[in-house]
């Protein structure tokens, strides 16, 4: 499977693809938003004169996904027109691809825009080439995406504020995580159907930006009542029911691991002493320089004021600046704080007249506050380095951490996607492992009767037809019907001679083909083999003409191989359990509480209770009741009286009667499955 991948793909990342196909060739026909040239993913570029044709078949496409420009709010659609309807004529030259045209969610409003007018255009074309070209095509209505790493980016600049832009308090928040949204369509392409589809996406959050701001702690934003509202349609899509889908990351949640601008996140408003706390922590210089100035001048200021009173004359204020600069600075500034405090103080000291320049130079005393000043300014310069030079290995340290965590985080989250993407290939795909694996799952059960109709179930479901029946091969070489979804089965069952002359190629190759469209044989012939013998076959009619290939060949052939293996495991069990005995109570039970669980129009039950106990019953008598039994119906007992299952649709309640009354049985009560089961339940409940 190969998808082409086109429309507006400068919005996704390579990694979000690889992950979302896990086991697809992908073809860009576009930019990515961040690539990093993986072989599983081909680029090209969309030129004007690019031939699809040719690309559709060189590159084997299967699927195509077209993401619109109006997957983001503010992009316009020029060009996307032309784009679509290039595609679309080359789809019509007789592509067997599927189409998938992902809009933004601006037709969904109820208010009317010029982007939903266009998507409606876009809309009625698509729906017209699917219609009169007969192109298989659908329409996934979808949220907005997000590229935060896209500096235009819409969401990204209401974040940032780099725009003024007013939002109304009661917009909802209409935007969904791309990868979200691949999962989704991935899904729609495993389980595609022919039919054109309009699918929509619900907003499953209902969170508004105002609660999305609250949450992340963004004031920056302007709410206003005048702002355009745009409200979501009610809509019906069931796509949990559909395709088992469900967005599994919030916008929120997804913002919550991003680092946001930090003008984004900051507080509505500061206090006078907190906006100088802020100033000062700058690491600018012109910033420490005012805080220097800033610090000398206050201390000069209170050593002049406060010099010549008595209490304040034992405390050194410029000392206290020459610290504070040192330990908050760095020893650049702590040195030159001690400078200019030394300058002060010799000012100082020959205005108030303590000393002049011979004394202050010549007398080894009054060099002490000048050796204490440049001291106490290395010492907390020396310190406020040391912490910093600390700071940046803890730092630097921090970081490798980081890295190392990263990468183990890496590596984890590789192994869980290699387990999510096997998990998923197992269990949810509709090809390959995973079809194997619910097909094995379907059949297995220790009833052949409901082995029979799982089987009938899903061959017709999976090759379209409603003209299917198994039929067994007896010891004579003969066909005797099983089950069927027809009336008229002659055309179904084999005569001996036809059955003799196919029966060897079934059992050598599996499956036998009409070829020669042979009015008596059916389409297709498939054997349920064991131990190398022709057991059942199952023949098929009046199927679809896409499902008349090699492909479907093989498929038959291998579903009908995986049913031999079964149904070999089942007769290894029925071999010692004879299918037509006299069930004990707690057996019968068990097989009444599985049928009860197949939904299945082919199964139609009702118990007749026989009002004889089964020790009073005579051999012959019994014998020739078993005799009588089909496939679908069992004996078993109820509070030891006898009691017979019969499928009404295999053969209808009056004719169960006259047999019964022919044999000389009278039946005293007539049940269904679930009234029989509950009253064994509350008898074992009771007793």
């Amino acid at each position: 499977m190969t998808v082409l991948i086109t429309g507006n793909t400068v919005i996704l990342e390579e990694s979000d693809l690889l992950k979302m196909f896990p086991e697809e060739k992908v073809v860009v026909l576009g930019e990515l938003s961040q690539s990093k040239c993986k072989n599983r993913i081909r680029k090209i570029a969309w030129e004007e004169e690019i031939d699809i044709e040719q690309l559709l078949t060189g590159y084997h496409i299967t699927s195509i996904l077209y993401l619109s420009e109006s997957v983001e709010p503010l992009k316009e659609l020029d060009g996307e027109f032309l784009q679509i309807k290039k595609i679309l004529n080359a789809l019509s030259k007789d592509f067997l691809v599927e189409f998938l045209y992902v809009m933004g969610p601006d037709l969904c409003f109820q208010e009317e825009s010029n982007r939903s007018i266009m998507l409606s255009a876009y809309q009625r074309m698509l729906y017209h080439y699917s219609q009169n070209q007969q192109l298989s095509i659908k329409i996934l209505r979808s949220l907005y995406l997000y590229q935060l790493s896209n500096s235009t980016d819409y969401l990204r600049s209401i974040l940032t504020s780099d725009n003024d832009i007013m939002i109304h308090p009661d917009q909802k928040i209409y935007y969904i995580f791309n990868r979200d949204l691949l999962d989704l369509c991935r899904r729609i392409f495993d389980n595609w159907t022919d039919a054109f589809e309009r699918i929509e996406v619900p907003d499953s959050f209902d969170m508004s930006f105002q609660q999305l701001f609250r949450e992340l702690n963004i004031h920056n934003v302007v709410f206003s009542k005048e702002a355009q509202l745009s409200i979501l349609k009610p809509q019906t899509s069931d796509l949990r029911q559909d395709y088992g889908w469900f967005p599994k990351v919030s916008l929120l949640e997804d913002l919550s691991t991003h680092d946001l601008p930090s003008f984004a996140t900051e507080l509505q408003s500061l206090s006078l002493v907190n906006k100088l706390r802020e100033f000062a922590k700058l690491d600018r210089t012109p910033a420490r320089v005012v805080v220097l100035l800033g610090l000398l001048i206050v201390s000069g200021v209170f050593s002049y004021l406060f010099g010549d009173q008595i209490y304040f004359q034992t405390v050194d204020y410029r000392l206290f600046a020459i610290v504070i600069s040192g330990l908050s600075l760095g020893l650049f500034y702590g040195l030159w704080a001690a400078v200019f405090a030394s300058i002060g103080l010799i000012i100082q000291n020959i205005l108030m007249g303590f000393a002049d320049f011979q004394t202050l130079f010549f007398e080894p005393t009054n060099w002490i506050p000048y050796i204490i000043y440049i001291v106490s300014g290395l010492v907390s310069g020396y310190i406020k380095e040391k912490d910093r030079s600390d700071l940046s290995r803890l730092s630097s340290e921090i970081n490798h951490l980081k890295q190392q965590l990263s990468g183990e985080q890496s590596f984890a989250e590789d192994l869980l996607s290699e387990k999510v993407e096997l998990t998923h290939q197992i269990l949810e795909r509709q090809d390959s492992y995973g079809r194997i694996y619910r097909f094995l799952e379907n059949l297995e059960t220790p009833y052949l009767e409901i082995f029979m109709v799982k089987l009938l179930d899903y061959i017709s479901e999976a090759f379209g037809t409603d003209e299917i029946a198994i039929c067994k091969v007896d010891n004579n070489q003969k066909s005797k019907l099983q089950l069927t979804t027809v009336q008229n089965t002659k055309h179904l069952i084999l005569t001996a001679e036809q059955l003799a002359g196919v029966s060897q190629q079934l059992v050598d190759n599996t499956v036998w083909v009409n070829q020669h469209l042979h009015d008596d044989y059916p389409m297709y012939l498939a054997g349920v083999l064991a131990d190398g013998e022709l057991c059942y076959y199952l023949a098929l009619d009046h199927l679809p003409t896409d499902k008349l290939n090699l492909y479907h060949q093989n498929l038959l052939k291998s579903l009908t191989g995986l049913a031999s293996l079964s149904y070999q495991h089942l007769r290894q069990k029925l071999t010692s359990v004879s299918q037509y005995e006299v069930l004990k109570e707690v057996a019968f039970y068990q097989k009444l509480l599985a049928l009860k669980d197949v939904d299945s129009p082919y199964f139609m039950w009702k118990v007749l209770n026989l009002g004889l106990l089964v020790e009073e019953i005579p051999p012959t008598m019994l014998k020739s009741l078993q005799e009588k039994l089909s496939l679908f119906d069992s004996l078993g007992q109820v509070e030891n009286h006898l009691c017979l299952l019969i499928n009404t649709y295999t053969q209808s309640l009056t004719d169960w009667y006259e047999k019964l009354s022919d044999l000389g049985f009278e039946v005293v009560g007539e049940h269904n499955v679930e009234e029989t089961v509950e009253a064994i339940a509350f008898k074992q409940m009771i007793s």
